[in-house]
């Protein structure tokens, strides 16, 4: 009997560990030298850390001159209490040069394809105005039995003044992501500059374990 005991706890403390997320799927963060990319730019944007599961994709540029004034979301909805939700899964930015019309994109960048969930519609900055800045919206680390999603939504400050938007309020669009988790602070480029760039954290699919698709972003600021 003692023993029979024993083998169940063995087997329920196992299952727990099966369900909490493990410290070796954590990746550190590394940026690459400036050197090896397409765009010299002023500053990268790190998210903060609410989680860090995954690996960092290889940083994607707006074509050169153009800047970021719009995305699409790759968004898994909620599949339901006892399914397991990803929610945020890829970004596509929507570039184009200073002064152009918000219609078609002259160039778009998407650092990872992400692989759950479907495209949803455009979410631009109003007309003359441009992506300077970002909020990232996420959930933190859940219980070992809960369901992690990590990212779930993702935030453009937007404004059409290069060389004083410190003292402006941008403009705030919003993505089409869930409402799960918290808004992080304001990531704002330096005075005249934009977003012209991106880089992606995604935990690549674990089998029968929690998965959590995109967890943080770097987003690229180049001179206008």
């Amino acid at each position: 009997m003692a023993s029979c005991f024993a083998v169940c706890c063995f087997l329920v403390a196992c299952a727990c560990l099966v369900n909490a997320k493990s410290p070796r799927k954590m990746s550190s963060f590394e940026e690459p030298p400036q050197s090896s990319a397409r765009r010299n730019y002023v500053a990268a944007l790190l998210s903060p850390q609410v989680t860090y599961w995954g690996d960092w994709s290889a940083p994607a540029f707006c074509a050169d001159g153009h800047f970021v004034y719009g995305m699409r979301l790759r968004v898994e909805e909620s599949l339901g209490s006892k399914r397991d939700d990803t929610s945020l899964n890829a970004i596509e930015f929507l570039c184009a040069p200073i002064g152009t019309p918000h219609t078609v994109p002259s160039s778009t960048l998407k650092p990872h394809n992400g692989y759950w969930g479907n495209w949803r519609a455009e979410a631009r900055c109003q007309q003359g105005k441009y992506a300077v800045g970002y909020r990232l919206r996420a959930e933190g680390q859940q219980s070992a039995h809960g369901d992690n999603v990590a990212a779930t939504n993702l935030r453009l400050l937007c404004t059409d003044s290069s060389t004083s938007w410190g003292s402006v309020t941008p403009v705030q669009t919003n993505g089409s992501g869930m409402d799960w988790g918290n808004w992080s602070g304001e990531q704002r480029c330096p005075l005249g500059s934009a977003l012209c760039g991106l880089r992606v954290q995604v935990e690549a699919p674990v089998g029968g374990e929690d998965d959590t698709a995109l967890n943080n972003v770097v987003a690229y600021c180049c001179r206008i």
